[in-house]
């Protein structure tokens, strides 16, 4: 041992330090690398539409028939789904949201539904800026996931007023109804749907005693 080179020796302990710095570096990486590895997923950004089964036709009529986009207040007016718990607390979901605000997809909605049962020639959109012989205002009041124990409910609240050219209340209609929102949001979608459609069924037969009412 005497003989060897003491440089040596001061090269084997300078070895030894760049050896424990890199032990570290490599546990700290693995580290990382397994909570990488265990991380929980994230969901990616999903979005959704109502979708109405189209009614029976009833035939054209000569009327000018204007539906205006729901009148919405609040946090309904946002794309985000909204959900209340058991407490009354409303909340906003993350990373599910509708494709467009809901006064122009609900509205859009019961537009393609009036058309196939009137004729795509006598149901219009406000943007295109015809006068209607009869406009249809919906109020959105409720639309909501309700969360409870004993399962989530979907509600839909919406009141129709119906009017003439000249601006008289010819009708109205007010709708509230709940059903089984499932367990994720594609079920909850689907259940907003069909309640959206038993609404629009509902106006639809409430039309069919209005109109032939108005004169041209």
């Amino acid at each position: 041992m005497a003989g060897l080179d003491p440089g040596f020796r001061r090269d084997d302990a300078g070895d030894g330090g760049v050896t424990n710095l890199g032990r570290r570096v490599t546990i700290l990486g693995l580290a990382s690398l397994l909570a990488a590895c265990t991380a929980r997923p994230v969901d990616p950004e999903r979005f959704f539409r109502p979708s109405l089964t189209a009614p029976a036709a009833r035939g054209k009529t000569a009327l000018r028939i204007v539906v205006e986009p729901f009148q919405v207040q609040g946090i309904y007016a946002d794309r985000a789904l909204v959900s209340r718990d058991a407490s009354g607390a409303y909340r906003q979901s993350v990373g599910r949201s509708w494709v467009g605000p809901p006064s122009l997809l609900l509205g859009e909605a019961l537009v393609d539904y009036l058309r196939a049962a009137y004729g795509a020639d006598n149901v219009f959109s406000p943007q295109s800026r015809i006068t209607g012989d009869v406009v249809i205002r919906p109020q959105l009041k409720r639309f909501e996931r309700v969360q409870a124990v004993d399962g989530d409910q979907a509600l839909l609240a919406v009141e129709f007023l119906v009017s003439g050219r000249d601006g008289a209340l010819l009708g109205n209609l007010v709708f509230s109804e709940s059903a089984s929102a499932g367990s994720g949001p594609s079920d909850y979608v689907a259940a907003q749907s069909a309640l959206l459609g038993l609404a629009s069924a509902q106006l639809l037969a409430r039309l069919d005693v209005i109109l032939p009412k108005v004169n041209p």
